[in-house]
């Protein structure tokens, strides 16, 4: 069934009044295990490799006042009460619906308490000044006609978690075609949002920052750092050992055969990579940089190996820095290889290129960091331990 038969049969079916609703029995009716589906033909939809799924609810035991069909990007909710998603909100009188950017009211109501209703409001206006969309095809406000619902807030938190909409006369149901190329152009807007989102892997914590950055355009945050200060916490999703912490090599090298193996260490060094990206993220935020924060770039990931270094971030005087890491799963002494185009990088960026050393990684007592400066060449103790070679003639 396409998104406009989806859409008529709900406006046909689903009571339209508090007495409706009592009289209508919601146990094993046909329209609540429709509703819970989706849309069927968005259960398994991939835009720009991202995994989109859809479901939907008349209620909880008893038919809702405001009943919804979602469509999910998985990766940054998969529930309409946390994350940020799209929704058809059919109003409580079932004359409307809407097609929502819409996020989680149920995160804010039992984060923030009394203050529930003005933080979630503020990310809405955050992300509506945020992302590109036409602001004539699009409002930021929907009306669920919801007051005759005392017994519930959801409706009012779907009204405030609203980011854009469009709105439908459920009377004038448009034809699939122009549904279609609506919900599709959500998506991308969508898509736009989850490229905002300073971590994925933790929304609270997108949230969070978001409100730190609206605090501070209002003059209400101030908190800073020293860069030269290492001993920040940061959490490492991968692994439950989640601290970096710092540390300064002692200048007593500890050799391992198993660091002979580093190729075969890929997920070590992409576990390494993802513990400073969080690092730098949020030594940019305490020190008040929030909108380089969103800036920090995997270089070789979206620029490609090769370069002399992993991540591009930012000092904390906002000047561009060009970082290598390095991860072990051993103590700091272990020692390390480098590359010819390390070297290079470090010698071309100079005052501006790091090395972070990251290691225990997986253990016990949590990653550890410590930080070179500068060329690496004027900072390191080097012997060569491997040569490039082909052979002088042809082999027999």
């Amino acid at each position: 069934m396409n998104i406009e038969d989806t859409l008529k049969r709900v406006a046909k079916e689903y009571p339209a009044t508090k007495v409706d609703k009592n009289k209508t029995e919601f146990k094993n009716n046909e329209l609540v295990s429709f509703l819970s589906k989706g849309l069927p033909e968005y259960s398994q939809y991939v835009y720009n490799e991202n995994l989109f799924v859809s479901n939907g609810s008349a209620g909880k035991g008893n038919w809702a006042a405001v009943p919804w069909i979602g469509v999910f990007d998985s990766e940054i909710s998969k529930s309409a009460q946390r994350g940020f998603y799209i929704v058809y909100l059919f109003s409580a009188d079932m004359q409307h619906v809407y097609l929502s950017l819409n996020q989680g009211w149920t995160l804010f109501h039992k984060k923030y308490k009394k203050n529930g209703a003005k933080k979630i409001r503020q990310v809405s206006e955050y992300f509506r000044e945020k992302l590109i969309y036409s602001k004539n095809e699009y409002s930021g406000n929907i009306d669920l006609r919801w007051s005759d619902y005392k017994n519930t807030i959801l409706p009012k938190g779907y009204e405030l978690g609203n980011i854009i909409s469009k709105e439908y006369s459920l009377n004038e149901i448009p034809s699939n075609d122009i549904l279609e190329n609506d919900l599709q152009k959500m998506i991308v807007i969508l898509y736009q949002l989850h490229k905002l989102l300073i971590d994925t892997n933790n929304i609270e914590s997108s949230i969070s920052v978001i409100l730190s950055k609206i605090d501070l355009e209002n003059g209400l945050f101030n908190s800073q750092i020293n860069e030269n200060d290492s001993d920040e916490e940061v959490k490492l999703e991968e692994k439950p050992n989640t601290e970096l912490k710092s540390a300064v090599f002692t200048g007593k090298p500890h050799k391992r055969n198993i660091e002979l193996k580093q190729v075969k260490n890929s997920q070590l060094g992409m576990l390494g990579e993802k513990l400073v990206l969080t690092y730098e993220k949020n030594k940019l935020i305490k020190n008040g940089l929030i909108n380089l924060a969103y800036k920090v770039d995997h270089s070789s990931k979206t620029k490609g190996d090769g370069l002399g270094y992993d991540i591009e971030s930012f000092d904390s005087n906002g000047k561009k820095i060009y970082i290598e890491v390095k991860s072990t799963t051993g103590s700091k002494e272990e020692q390390f290889f480098l590359s010819e185009t390390e070297l290079q990088a470090s010698e071309e960026y100079n005052n501006r290129y790091r090395l972070y050393r990251v290691f225990n990684v997986g253990s016990d007592e949590g990653a550890g960091l410590y930080i070179i400066k500068g060329n690496l060449k004027d900072n390191l103790s080097m012997e060569p331990v491997n040569y490039r070679a082909l052979p002088k003639k042809e082999a027999n």
